[in-house]
């Protein structure tokens, strides 16, 4: 019959288990969750930790809403 006493100390021969289980751990500057120090992101609000890892940011989306509404003024001008 199998017994789980002796398995109560199987990391006892693995030194790296005890590293494992006190992984370095980070407060999210944005809502202070615990995250692991090499992780890029927050897990728990989507924060990125570095501007190298963040995705770019467009930004095209204004320009092309200025020059839609400069269109938009000229054929009303026009109209009237």
């Amino acid at each position: 019959m199998y017994s789980d006493d002796s398995d109560d100390d199987w990391y006892d021969d693995y030194p790296e288990a005890d590293e494992a289980l006190e992984a370095d751990l980070i407060s999210c500057p944005e809502c202070s969750a615990d995250v692991y120090e090499d992780s890029p992101q927050c897990s728990a609000c989507g924060c990125w930790f570095s501007s190298e890892d963040r995705p770019p940011v467009r930004r095209g989306a204004p320009i092309t809403l200025l020059i839609v509404a400069l269109c938009l003024i000229i054929l009303f001008m026009q109209m009237v």
